[in-house]
Order: C-alpha cells, then sequence, then structure tokens
C-alpha cells in the first residue's frame, strides 16, 4: 500500500500540486458538486452509456471475427 501511496503523491504532484482521484465505487458527480439526487442519476446515465459503448466495441469485433 506505500507503494501505491507514494505512486499517487507522485502523479498528483504532476497536476500542479492539486488533482483528485475519485475511490472506486463513489460517485465522481458527488465529487464535483452535485447534489445527491442529481448525481446519483448522472452516475446511473453515464454506466448506461458506457455498458452501451462495451456492448457495441464487443459486437464490432465479434462480427470481424
Amino acid at each position: 500500500m506505500d507503494k501505491l501511496e507514494k505512486e499517487l503523491s507522485r502523479i498528483d504532484s504532476q497536476f500542479n500540486g492539486s488533482a483528485h482521484i475519485t475511490k472506486p465505487g463513489d460517485n465522481i458527480f458527488l465529487d464535483l458538486g452535485f447534489p445527491p439526487k442529481v448525481a446519483k442519476k448522472l452516475r446511473l446515465e453515464s454506466e448506461q452509456r458506457i455498458n452501451d459503448k462495451i456492448k457495441k466495441s464487443n459486437l464490432k469485433k465479434a462480427s470481424e471475427q
């Protein structure tokens, strides 16, 4: 864990000393200051768009084989 913390610290300093990393499972939209209900809606919508793009990409790869 110490190695990860050191690496994150190094990465953070590459952004002029300020960067924010949303932890896995957290809601980036909450971190950005959206109200909880809006943040939840935005997260669900973004996850759906990501899943749709992954499915589309997988279908394209499968059809090319």
